[in-house]
This record gives C-alpha cells, sequence and structure tokens, in this order.
C-alpha cells in the first residue's frame, strides 16, 4: 500500500504507476482506498482523471517514503540500531560498491570529533539556524546547501572549500548547482541512505552526526575510490522561512563504526583528508 502510495504520488499518472509497480489499476485504487480509510483522510483528488496530492497526501509522503525504505533496508538486512541510532551496512559486489555508516549521539562532537564540525554546530547554534545570519560566515565556505523539492533534494550552494569543492573540483562544483542529488556524479545506489540521513533531518529541524565510509569516483562515469569522513547535518532556515539543509563534512580516519575495521577506514589516500584550522 504504501509502495502503491508514494508511486502515484510521484507519477501522478495511474497508468504510469501500474507499469512502475506491476500491478493492476483496480489493486493501486484498493491500496489507495485503503490507506485513506484507515487515515479518515483524502489523499488525492482526481479531475478529469488526473491525480493530484491532497494537502494531506503532501504532508504524509515524506513519512511514508521513510517507512519504506527503513522497511526495504531492515528485510534487506543492511540497516539496524546501535544505542538506539541507525546503523547501515551495505555491499554489492558485483558494482564493488559498499556503504558504512553510523549515526552517533551529539556529545561526540565534543569528545571525538573535529575543531570543523564543532565550529559548525557553534555557527549553527549562534546564527539560530538562520543560512544568511554572519553567524555563518565563519563556516559558510566549507558548506552543502539544499533545497527540498518536488522529493528531490537540489543544490542550492556548494561552499569553495567543502568536501564536494575539493572532492570533484570547482568544474562540478559550479556546474551542480540546481541541480538534485541523483543528477550529479557521485550518484549511485547509495543515495536512498543519503537521502533517510537527510528526511530525519528535515522532519525534525534538527542536527545529525554520522561517522560514513562508502567509495565514491572523482569525476562524472570515473573509477570509485574510498573516502571516509564525518558529516554534521543541520537543518537551517533560508530567509524565506523555509527549510534548508546544511552538510558539513571533514574527510577523516577519525570514524568509528563498528565491523569496520582501521584498514578499511585508512584506504582513502592521506592526500584527501580535510585541512582545516581555526
Amino acid at each position: 500500500m504504501l509502495r502503491s502510495f508514494t508511486t502515484l504520488a510521484y507519477t501522478l499518472n495511474l497508468s504510469k504507476a501500474v507499469r512502475i509497480l506491476g500491478s493492476t489499476r483496480q489493486t493501486i485504487r484498493r491500496h489507495i482506498d485503503t490507506l485513506e480509510a484507515h487515515r479518515n483522510e483524502k489523499l488525492f483528488e482526481v479531475t478529469d482523471r488526473h491525480y493530484h496530492l491532497t494537502d494531506a497526501g503532501t504532508r504524509s509522503l515524506a513519512e511514508a517514503k521513510s517507512i519504506l525504505n527503513r522497511g526495504s533496508a531492515w528485510l534487506a538486512g543492511y540497516s539496524s540500531r546501535i544505542d538506539e541510532l541507525e546503523s547501515v551496512k551495505f555491499e554489492d559486489d558485483n558494482q564493488g560498491i559498499s556503504f558504512f555508516s553510523q549515526q552517533h549521539h551529539l556529545n561526540v562532537l565534543w569528545t571525538e570529533s573535529s575543531p570543523l564540525l564543532q565550529q559548525g554546530f557553534q555557527c549553527w547554534a549562534n546564527a539560530n539556524t538562520l543560512i544568511e545570519n554572519a553567524e555563518m560566515d565563519p563556516i559558510r565556505p566549507y558548506l552543502i546547501i539544499y533545497r527540498r523539492y518536488n522529493d528531490n533534494w537540489l543544490y542550492t550552494e556548494i561552499g569553495e572549500k567543502s568536501s564536494y569543492s575539493s572532492w570533484f573540483g570547482w568544474k562540478w562544483a559550479k556546474s551542480c548547482v540546481g541541480l538534485s542529488m541523483v543528477e550529479t556524479p557521485d550518484k549511485v545506489d547509495r543515495a536512498q541512505f543519503i537521502d533517510k540521513a537527510y528526511l530525519d533531518v528535515y522532519s525534525g529541524n534538527g542536527v545529525r552526526l554520522d561517522h560514513v565510509h562508502t567509495q565514491i569516483p572523482r569525476e562524472k562515469d570515473g573509477p570509485l575510490h574510498p573516502v571516509s569522513f564525518q558529516r554534521l547535518l543541520l537543518g537551517c532556515t533560508f530567509p524565506d522561512g523555509s527549510f534548508a539543509l546544511a552538510s558539513l563534512i571533514d574527510r577523516t580516519y577519525n570514524i568509528k563504526i563498528a565491523g569496520l575495521s582501521d584498514e578499511e577506514i585508512k584506504s582513502m589516500p592521506e592526500n584527501l583528508l580535510t585541512n582545516f584550522t581555526l
């Protein structure tokens, strides 16, 4: 039922949803009717056979996708909880891709984190989450800033000193502004894991700290390179009051992920470590 809802919400076309899901029109309609009955609210309006999300449907979509992603990850066996925080271990030997991440409590920022992330948290708090507040200036060049639009994360700003810029280079950093996360050179199957973390901050408008190890190309269609980093996600506010997501990344060997060896963590070349000093 959740797949029917999220797919129809994405396509807003019953025939397309049927093709994507390999289902039938009757089944999808029944799923939507059942969800609406349980929730006691309409998720779609139909005008001249065209589907439109209601306000209730729009409000429900992000959480429905999050539940669906968590369920799929749990069934596949690569999502778990450690100290009530999210842990992901995904490996695809065919593509040579792995994604290991472990969420950490925010107190780790002050005991085992980096000066870059500590500075970022302090600037965010002093700025009252406002992106254009002068308190954000010291950290602004290191930030990647996103806007949520049509169920995608759009790059609105990529700082010239950010991990993205130093990894992909200025050409891609400048070219990717306005694109969605899945349209950029780092697009692979890991997008589903990234989206889960981003939605967590989006729904709570808060802060999240993760340690991550994966492989990312350094150019479009290029070979994969190992990378280890700490990531601080900050729920921020654009001048018009809408939600802004800021990502602050420190490429470092100082990460802790259960089951990940020190050798794997340090497979990232030393020259790719983030260089930041207060």
